[in-house]
């Protein structure tokens, strides 16, 4: 396992919830895996579109997921504070107010 932020995936999903509904993303990931997963249509030269992945360091704290789910793969006891641990990322819910619009 070279990232436990993403799992070696290069790319970490997420769920956003919006209206009531809930609605899952890509986020793509700072290690380099993470490369194959980025996208920035506002960049392109030809069809720009507003159009892009984010990068997981703007919506989750990467260091507190990388630390999450290391204990949940080694099977590590945590403190009172572990709340059953973040395990497969696909189970991030991400709070509306620290979700930005693209």
């Amino acid at each position: 396992m070279n990232c436990y932020i993403c799992m070696d995936n290069g790319f970490v999903v997420y769920t956003k919830s919006e209206n009531g509904n809930k609605y899952r993303f890509v986020a793509h990931c700072t290690c380099p895996k993470g490369n194959d997963w980025q996208y920035d249509g506002r960049r392109l030269e030809e069809y720009k579109s507003e159009y892009y992945v984010k990068s997981v360091a703007e919506i989750l704290d990467t260091y507190e997921l990388a630390k999450a789910n290391y204990k949940a793969r080694n099977n590590i006891e945590m403190g009172d504070s572990y709340e059953g641990g973040i395990g497969d990322v696909e189970d991030v819910e991400v709070p509306q107010e620290s979700v930005g619009t693209a």
